[in-house]
């Protein structure tokens, strides 16, 4: 999550750098709604489009973490969205003003884990996703050659 927000600050950097070009250098407006709405919709794109590809994003692939449903796949593009809408949404209403109900929300969905028989997330139980660790892979060919 922590690497995942690095890129993601990133990403939002290079996103409104060309967004100023197309408004000729003129300043956003803070709090503008649109462009928060804008970012948030360049995060969740980031996050489905990487889970589509391999199952997890930059940071996951750090920790041998893949996004998968019961079956062991990658999760179809509507469970992830899902799962993005149950655990975002808390979020996205605190970048939009709305602070302790959200973060009350937010916190029980990760609260939930410590309780859930699987250790799952509310959003992962809701959208039938789970978190998996890879096996680390073996090296072929000799050691020290």
């Amino acid at each position: 999550m922590f690497y995942d927000s690095l890129l993601l600050v990133a990403l939002y950097f290079v996103v409104t750098a060309v967004l100023l070009y197309f408004r000729d250098g003129e300043a956003i407006a803070p709090g503008n709604p649109a462009y928060l709405a804008f970012l948030v919709a360049v995060c969740w794109l980031f996050h489905v489009v990487f889970w589509r590809r391999g199952g997890r994003t930059l940071g996951m692939q750090s920790w041998r973490l893949r996004l998968v449903d019961d079956d062991g796949n990658i999760p179809p593009t509507s469970r992830l969205f899902a799962r993005l809408a149950l655990a975002s949404v808390p979020l996205s209403l605190m970048a939009f003003g709305i602070f302790w109900v959200p973060l009350g929300l937010f916190a029980l969905g990760y609260i939930w884990i410590l309780f859930d028989p699987d250790g799952l997330s509310v959003h992962d139980r809701l959208s039938a996703t789970r978190p998996v660790v890879e096996a680390p892979r073996r090296r072929s060919g000799k050691a020290g050659t």
